[in-house]
């Protein structure tokens, strides 16, 4: 018999059902906790969306220039920041859905270990 069975078979059903709303009390935090993470990231998809149409506008801007063999510097200048800020905000978005999945395995991980679910004593 293994300790993980040992130690459900040592617990009572009250204990069984205190532990499960334990559990369903965490993942509720959790899911608080998670979704304020993926409120933070959709505004900053929708910050991206908007330098894409900026971007979009700068093309635009340039192609016209261009056509007409006026001066484009500022734009180019424009559109190396929108550009810039692109980059940033995928990054960002990245770095917080890694965050993100991090937190989450050491949530669980801090749980398994504060309750004693690990089968150690």
């Amino acid at each position: 018999m293994s300790v993980k069975q040992d130690l459900y078979e040592a617990a009572g059903p009250f204990d069984i059902l205190r532990l499960g709303l334990r559990v369903l009390a965490s993942e509720l935090g959790w899911m608080l906790k998670n979704s304020l993470r993926e409120l933070e990231i959709h505004q900053l998809r929708k910050r991206l969306d908007q330098e894409y149409l900026a971007l979009g506008r700068i093309v635009e801007r340039l192609t016209q220039e261009e056509s007409q063999a006026g001066d484009s510097e500022a734009a180019r200048g424009e559109q190396e920041l929108s550009l810039g800020q692109i980059a940033f905000l995928k990054q960002e978005m990245a770095l917080l859905r890694g965050e993100r999945d991090r937190a989450r395995c050491e949530h669980v991980r801090r749980r398994v270990s504060k309750w004693n679910l690990d089968g150690t004593t």
